[in-house]
């Protein structure tokens, strides 16, 4: 792996990005989605928490990053963590805890990992995983994480001192427990990626893989009952069952062998173009993407009376990705053409 961005990993991302638009959309336009984009909402989060801890990996082994950059980033994500709670929704931080929060502490905690033996970090992933079952057995787990509105003092302390730490381990939206297991999984990932890419190309790898997200697909389908939904976008995670993880496993091994093999065969097109584009910039997506949906399409909805039905939603959909692409193809234009002229001004210079 050379020391450039990775196209096989930004595609990947990509297909997140835009599988995380329409899933956050949906939960202000559709009130009972297709069973078919739950399926799509719910690998979301799996992605990007296992790929947010791949690329920690790559940047230790590849660029030799040293310990205060993941301390850095992973309380840069925090905050911007911090600022969706209290500025987009309106709601006192550390309470509920959304993605962010997980995959900040998830990199300052696992950079503590890339000495220790890939298998080691598998065998550890694979106990995160069961211990979750273990502790919502033990501990209950609840419908709806309990949240404060910002600037409610009382409530926020009864958040606080009652729900918060159990909140953060076992039922907030994305607690410890599973989810640390999955960015564990982004470590060993990166392993194989960099040391047995063929495994993924491997028939009977993908042959398995594909029986194993069938049979866990059929089996999430018939569990699904007894799920919580919580947002209307219904993600088949609450609670996370040992189902649901080794599903999303599954179908995430099935992503890398067909990008890898479409990679390996040097197919290319302007939709994969578009893909790694916005899979380069996902962080500034999900955070644009969290305010338009809570500011521009919730307010749209409610104040002209949009029917909640999936050409709205879609409509939403193609317009944020198409605007997003538009605007980031012309920020690397307009960067380019500034590094274009310095470097024609620097040629011209050193002539003279």
């Amino acid at each position: 792996m050379a020391n450039k961005r990775d196209r096989v990993i930004d595609i990947l991302k990509g297909l997140a990005v835009v599988c995380m638009v329409l899933a956050n959309f949906s939960s202000y336009v559709i009130d009972n989605p297709h069973f078919g984009l739950r399926f799509i909402y719910s690998i979301v989060a799996p992605i990007f928490i296992l790929l947010s801890n791949f690329m920690i990996a790559y940047n230790y082994y590849i660029k030799k990053y040293n310990y205060s950059y993941y301390l850095k980033r992973g309380l840069y994500l925090i905050f911007w963590g911090v600022f969706i709670d209290a500025i987009v929704h309106r709601n006192f931080p550390f309470a509920s805890f959304d993605v962010l929060y997980l995959i900040g502490f998830s990199i300052i905690l696992n950079s503590l990992f890339f000495k220790i033996n890939s298998f080691v970090i598998l065998i550890i992933a694979n106990i995160v995983f069961v211990l979750t079952y273990y502790f919502q057995s033990i501990l209950g787990y609840i419908d709806i994480p309990k949240e404060a509105s910002l600037f409610n003092f009382q409530e926020f302390k009864e958040v606080l001192f009652n729900y918060s730490i159990k909140q953060f381990f076992i039922d907030g939206w994305f607690p410890v427990f599973p989810f640390e297991g999955i960015a564990l999984m982004g470590l060993f990932y990166f392993w194989l990626y960099k040391n047995k890419k063929d495994i993924f190309l491997n028939k009977y790898f993908i042959f398995i893989n594909f029986i194993v997200f069938v049979i866990l697909s059929f089996i999430l389908y018939k569990i699904s009952g007894s799920l919580y939904i919580r947002e209307a976008s219904g993600k088949l995670f609450y609670p996370p069952t040992l189902v649901f993880i080794y599903w999303s496993l599954s179908f995430i091994n099935l992503l890398f062998s067909f990008l890898i093999f479409l990679s390996n065969k040097n197919v290319d097109n302007y939709l994969f173009h578009i893909l790694a584009v916005l899979g380069r910039n996902l962080l500034f997506i999900y955070i644009v993407n969290s305010i338009f949906g809570e500011y521009v399409v919730k307010n749209l909805m409610n104040l002209y009376k949009l029917p909640s039905n999936y050409f709205v939603l879609f409509s939403f959909w193609i317009i944020f990705v198409i605007g997003m692409f538009i605007f980031l193809e012309y920020k690397r234009m307009i960067v380019f053409l500034e590094y274009k002229n310095k470097l024609i001004i620097r040629q011209k210079f050193n002539k003279v």
